[in-house]
């Protein structure tokens, strides 16, 4: 098993001289044989052990051995602790998902600040066998299927080579002792479920079915390789990058037969679901304006010609009040500059992001707010044919339907407001009531800017 070890991690070039990785160890038969197979082979190792507070004693005995362990064996061994059930549910996740959240982020944390090459987990390849099913179960594409890689990023997996019963031979060959954990029978948990029901079933028809796996594997990690310079090629091809959002063309989309396969590789790293995407093809072919999808951490907003992807992370803008009309305050993404001037010694600019208003026909506190439905103005510069000194009452929504605003952009649109008149439709037109007149002494002139963010 040695001689395969060594194989393995210089194949995926996971180990080279001067490389130190920090092995996650549970106490478990496989990590257990990690950590003396890497000793064995004088490779430099940091351990990382997480309590995660869900077995009682037997957890704390767990951290005991592993530290026990490393004193042993000179090694230098990093521990923590962690509220794992509380963590769970302030954060709306399962135990599951949970403790690999706060294990993964401390060990990129420990890697950091050590300087270390690699993290090293000692998935080996049942463990690969069974996350294939549970992907396929969930429903999911070829990176699914291709399973666990022996490299991912800044994690390696050196144990991929071997099945769970050829660790035990080693084991027991090796006198190398371990811990047991109760909680790898318990069923609630979906690989649980699978390891002790599905994969017995399927050892019936194959009773060698871990390693007849290594073949399809390697089949499946060179097309997902190939797959993924074709999906590279889609996002070039079907979406557009403006300012925070991605914009994915409905009529591209429309003209190819395979358009569920791009939607997935588009919007599936996002944490939107086979459902999800399935609904969204079926609003395609009817497509209405406004409809949205959301994931944990995305939306997708509807116009007829686009689906436009952007951030839950939105901008926090509510009501923000002006004072003065002097100096500059920071709207959320927008910038507003004020200033006075006599009339008599300005120039009025007709540039849509400045605003030249009367400034004796405003009452301060002016007021920045989104808009909302209801909402209207008088747009500067519109009258009625019938009768041309008539201003002409129009409402926000139908303004920025004219101005072909597309949904994401009609929800950045702030109003500038003083008392209940709006008197800019910030970055578009003034209220004629507010504008300049033969009457006017004094120009209030507001220029707004975006504030790019970091």
């Amino acid at each position: 098993m040695k001689k395969q070890f060594l194989q393995f991690i210089k194949q995926h070039k996971i180990w080279r001289p001067g490389d130190r990785w920090l092995l996650a160890i549970s106490g478990g038969l496989d990590s257990m044989v990690l950590a003396h197979l890497a000793i064995v082979c004088e490779i430099p190792i940091t351990l990382a052990h997480v309590n995660f507070r869900l077995r009682g004693k037997d957890s704390d005995q767990d951290e005991d051995f592993i530290l026990h362990f490393a004193t042993e064996n000179r090694l230098i061994c990093h521990s923590i602790r962690f509220d794992t059930q509380s963590y769970a549910r302030e954060q709306h996740l399962s135990i599951e998902t949970a403790a690999r959240k706060l294990r993964y982020e401390w060990f990129d944390t420990l890697k950091q600040q050590y300087k270390l090459t690699f993290i090293a987990t000692a998935h080996h390849l049942d463990d690969q066998v069974e996350t294939l099913f549970m992907n396929l179960i969930k429903g999911t594409g070829i990176a699914g299927m291709r399973s666990i890689l022996p490299k991912q990023n800044n994690i390696i997996r050196p144990l991929l080579f071997a099945n769970r019963s050829e660790i035990l031979a080693y084991a027991k060959q090796n006198h190398i002792q371990w811990r047991e954990d109760a909680s790898n029978k318990d069923e609630q948990f979906t690989r649980n479920k699978i390891r002790s029901r599905l994969m017995p079933l399927l050892k019936e028809f194959n009773p060698n079915l871990s390693n007849a796996m290594i073949g399809n594997f390697n089949i499946l990690r060179d097309l997902d390789s190939l797959y993924f310079e074709q999906v590279e090629q889609w996002k070039k091809k079907f979406q557009k990058k403006r300012n925070h959002a991605v914009y994915i063309s409905v009529r591209k989309l429309m003209q190819v037969d395979y358009k569920r396969s791009v939607l997935f590789e588009l919007l599936r790293p996002y944490g939107f679901s086979s459902i999800q995407i399935d609904e969204i093809l079926n609003w395609m072919k009817n497509p209405v304006q406004g409809k949205q999808w959301l994931s944990n951490s995305n939306r997708i907003l509807c116009s007829k010609r686009f689906l436009i992807r952007t951030s839950l992370k939105t901008e926090n803008i509510s009501l923000i009040t002006i004072d003065k009309p002097k100096g500059s305050i920071n709207c959320g993404t927008i910038k507003l500059a004020f200033s006075t001037h006599a009339i008599g010694k300005y120039t009025i600019s007709r540039k849509s992001e400045m605003a030249n208003l009367d400034l004796e026909k405003l009452s301060f506190p002016l007021l920045f707010r989104p808009w909302k439905a209801g909402d209207y103005f008088y747009p500067f510069g519109l009258s009625k044919k019938s009768n041309p000194g008539k201003k002409v009452k129009k409402k926000i929504s139908d303004y920025l339907n004219d101005l072909k605003i597309d949904p994401l952009g009609k929800e950045n649109i702030k109003l500038l407001c003083s008392g209940d008149q709006v008197v800019w439709v910030v970055g578009y037109r003034i209220d004629a009531r507010f504008a300049i007149g033969k009457a006017t002494s004094r120009v209030c002139k507001i220029k707004c800017s975006k504030i790019k963010l970091k």
